[in-house]
């Protein structure tokens, strides 16, 4: 017993340790909240209900990413705030004016998608709601961003319980009142809103002047060059799926396919972005200071979410099918074998997503961009030969399972090279620079 408390105090002893295990509590008990209600929802909203909210949420999710341009992902970088916050109102533009033309053209783009998407009548108002998704979402990535730079750990967790506390209490009354997807959307957007405001009054950074904005968007061009259009292909490699599944095999299959991302991908990812922000402050300190100790950073994280979660895995892959059936109702125990045979890929995921950001801060987004394409095209094969011969869609999963886990083994390995190989020449400028000395 002593041994085990020793060990517990060394362990927090490290700064890193233990704000990872307060961003994550934070995180924790958001998707709690969300997790908790989840039963609830699902005897207020229909299949069809979550499917339609599904496909809102995926075309935020890759529109969001190129309004941005980018910009927000380079914030832990500048060395003074006021380029970091400019770097925020970037991004904050991008948003609204993509956001406001996608708006004002909605009488032209919407009703043609959501017939594509196979939405009925009713499920199609949610669509309207896409030009606020993007604007909401971007303000909330900003100020997470804006959050982990500054080191404000504990803001960044107590935003996380405002996100999961707000959400789940505007989709759950919606829902009782009968507002169908568009409920379930609108609790999406409030959450992100809710949270936003909690960071951007936490921080209390609002009277920083601003350099020029035109010379911060020109330092940091790479971001939007690169990084966009990796950006936007990995966002349409993650959401693809969601929307041609529910183009494919229609809202009913999609709706299933969203509850198993709510219950078990969205919580996963929740927690592996609360280690990436405290391993991306980390990591841009380690970057602008040409830290060595960056590939050692990297490679004991990796190891630690390989030890910390492949049992949990393994024991979601043997139960899933049975838990949900007990929890939501017979009617979407399928949903749980379609996680059983994503549970590889979930796992792989929740190894290397946390890290995946090293590439774009250590200025190999052309790296980062290739891999994003194999994915995309990878995922975008599987869906194209599931339409032309018409497969069954659980074995359309279990093959984009088999490929995903394919897909990060590799990007942990381009990603490891290229660290250890910035490492190397870090050293080498140093000793070079010592010489000279």
């Amino acid at each position: 017993m002593e041994k085990l408390v020793s060990w517990f105090r060394t362990l927090f002893s490290n700064s890193f340790v233990r704000n990872v295990a307060l961003v994550t509590s934070g995180t924790v008990l958001g998707q709690a909240i969300v997790v908790a209600i989840s039963p609830i929802l699902s005897r207020i909203y229909a299949p069809e209900d979550f499917g339609a909210f599904a496909v809102f949420a995926s075309t935020v999710g890759i529109l969001a990413i190129v309004a941005s341009m980018r910009y927000e992902i380079a914030i832990p970088l500048p060395a003074e705030d006021a380029d970091a916050w400019a770097l925020a109102k970037l991004a904050l533009l991008g948003a609204l004016v993509v956001g406001v033309v996608l708006l004002l053209s909605s009488g032209f783009w919407t009703g043609p998608f959501a017939q594509k998407m196979g939405l009925s009548t009713g499920q199609s108002k949610v669509v309207y709601l896409i030009p606020f998704g993007i604007v909401v979402t971007t303000s909330f990535q900003i100020m997470n961003y804006l959050v982990i730079r500054n080191s404000r750990h504990h803001v960044l967790a107590k935003s996380k319980v405002v996100q999961g506390f707000i959400s789940a209490s505007a989709q759950t009354g919606l829902g009782v009142v009968g507002a169908g997807a568009p409920g379930l959307a609108l609790g999406l957007i409030a959450g992100r809103f809710g949270s936003a405001l909690y960071s951007y009054f936490s921080l209390n950074a609002r009277s920083i002047e601003l350099p020029s904005l035109f010379q911060v968007a020109k330092k940091y061009s790479r971001f939007p060059k690169l990084a966009l259009l990796s950006g936007g292909i990995n966002a349409l490699a993650v959401e693809m799926p969601m929307l041609l599944t529910s183009a494919i095999f229609g809202t009913g299959v999609a709706g299933l396919y969203s509850l198993a991302q709510r219950v078990v991908a969205a919580p996963m990812s929740m927690v592996g972005n609360s280690i990436a922000q405290v391993y991306m402050a980390k990591l841009g300190e380690y970057v602008r200071n040409e830290n060595t100790e960056a590939i050692t950073l990297y490679v004991g994280i990796a190891k630690k979410l390989f030890k910390a979660s492949i049992v949990p895995f393994a024991l979601l892959a043997l139960v899933s099918p049975y838990v949900f059936g007990l929890l939501f109702g017979p009617s979407w125990q399928t949903a749980g074998e379609i996680v059983r045979v994503l549970t590889p890929a979930f796992f792989a995921r929740f190894v290397v997503v946390p890290l995946s950001q090293t590439l774009n801060y250590i200025g190999r987004q052309d790296y980062q961009l290739a891999w994003d394409l194999f994915r995309f095209i990878g995922i975008a094969i599987i869906y194209w030969v599931a339409k032309v011969a018409r497969v069954e869609y659980l074995i359309v999963f279990t093959a984009y399972s088999i490929f995903l886990t394919f897909a990060y083994v590799i990007l942990y390995a381009i990603t490891t090279n290229m660290l250890r190989l910035t490492v190397r020449n870090w050293r080498k400028d140093f000793e070079d620079g010592c010489k000279e000395c």
